[in-house]
């Protein structure tokens, strides 16, 4: 039931916010057994998958719900992300949601200085290098 999954790479399937809606909503959930899937998860990406601010709020609540806290890597760049959806997405890292985060790729998406000054101090506050996050 994905608990032994390691990476998943969903990059170029188009998915949308309603795709990563459905997914953070997956991630979320309690299996019979009381695991969550995806707990395993290091590696996730989601690049060119034309995902905006209400797929990057999902995943961002999912996050602080407690999902995918194994993730080292996350990639959401080349999607239509914007400071909505990046403002989220660094509350949570700020928040240290994603212990073992030390790689985010956000790049190429639709967020101005507002947004990628969000994950930029969410970075400064976990003592990661600027070149462990592309925005």
């Amino acid at each position: 039931a994905c608990t032994q999954l390691r990476v998943l790479d969903l990059s170029h399937n188009c998915i949308g916010d309603s795709g990563m809606v459905a997914l953070s909503r997956a991630a979320c959930k309690e299996l019979s057994d009381g695991h969550r899937p995806l707990t395993n998860l290091v590696e996730l990406k989601l690049e060119k998958n034309l995902i905006a601010d209400g797929g990057a709020r999902a995943l961002a609540e999912a996050i602080d719900g407690g999902a995918l806290r194994g993730l080292i890597e996350l990639h959401l760049d080349h999607n239509l992300i914007g400071d909505h959806g990046l403002i989220g997405l660094g509350k949570v890292l700020r928040k240290g949601k994603l212990p073992s985060v030390d790689m985010v790729y956000l790049n190429n998406n639709q967020a101005g200085e507002v947004g990628k000054q969000a994950v930029r101090q969410a970075f400064s506050t976990l003592k990661l290098e600027n070149d462990a996050f592309c925005v």
